[in-house]
């Protein structure tokens, strides 16, 4: 089930979050790409929901795998970063899903963070 997860919350990442934020920043960035103003409100839209979906995926759970981080906390985590840059802001439980990753031991080696599962 771990492994399954784990697939499942990278593609989610690498197919939906992973693509409107940085095409958010991009639009963004002095001197960056010129975006229509309907193509960031579709981005922005696109984020909405991805947002919703992450919390719905986070189930209320301290992290996506459990009581402990896994591969789609680090998928996910990534792209997480960009949100200021990007013009959008987390969610609630977003805001304290990524407080519990900064948290970690300084986000230390992998074996020291991740379960076996």
């Amino acid at each position: 089930a771990g492994l399954r997860r784990a697939r499942e919350l990278i593609l989610w990442e690498a197919n939906r979050i992973g693509m409107c934020l940085p095409q958010l920043v991009e639009s963004r960035r002095a001197g960056g790409v010129s975006f229509a103003p309907d193509t960031v409100a579709w981005l922005t839209a696109r984020f909405e929901t991805d947002r919703a979906r992450f919390d719905s995926l986070l189930a209320g759970g301290p992290f996506f795998h459990s009581d402990a981080p896994g591969a789609g906390d680090c998928a996910i985590w990534g792209y997480t970063q960009w949100l200021d840059a990007a013009g959008v802001g987390p969610s609630a439980n977003m805001a304290a899903w990524l407080a519990r990753m900064g948290a970690l031991a300084d986000r230390a080696l992998p074996g020291g963070a991740f379960n076996a599962d």
